[in-house]
């Protein structure tokens, strides 16, 4: 770290989430998988998913949002392209994290919701990587994840994890 009192605020930090999870019968949270799939048009791509996970309540965390990711390849890097969350006044998650390259922990948002609504589908047209139109023929890298939140206790989001959709825009054969 970048000091003793940065390690003293690691240690409450670390401190805090091993006693959650005494509190919680040494269990921690499994969140539901979330079934998504793509189906490729003209030029475009559209993502599908079903409604796994929006009644869960576990721990205090309920159901938030989905977020949709591009990935670069199979594993990434990915970028977060949209989100889509429950129209209930929850917006801005803020959580504390371990942030290493700084070796203290620091307040920052982890999940950006706008109050949108919970569609099924996002339909897309744009490489949101590299910019212009998608490209038929060319393999894109699309997830979609789901997003919980406890306001009560850290961490105060936790979200599924990434799997990757590969398609391939094209006209229908």
């Amino acid at each position: 770290g970048a000091g003793y009192l940065h390690s003293v605020e690691v240690m409450k930090y670390l401190n805090e989430h091993v006693q959650l999870f005494a509190e919680n019968g040494f269990q921690t949270p499994v969140l539901p998988e979330i079934s998504a799939r793509a189906v490729s048009g003209d030029r475009s791509v559209m993502l599908l998913w079903d409604s796994t996970g929006i009644g869960y309540s576990k721990f205090g965390y309920r159901f938030e949002g989905f977020n949709i990711w591009q990935g670069v390849g199979g594993s990434g890097p990915w970028k977060k392209i949209a989100t889509f969350d429950q129209v209930n006044g929850v917006t801005r998650i803020w959580d504390r994290i371990m942030d290493p390259s700084l070796g203290m922990v620091v307040s920052m948002p982890v999940q950006e919701g706008t109050d949108s609504g919970i569609p099924a589908f996002f339909h897309l047209v744009d490489n949101a990587l590299a910019g212009g139109s998608l490209i038929n023929g060319r393999t894109y890298h699309f997830a979609v994840t789901a997003y919980y939140h406890n306001p009560e206790r850290p961490p105060f989001s936790l979200e599924t994890a990434i799997v990757d959709i590969p398609v391939r825009p094209g006209l229908p054969i």
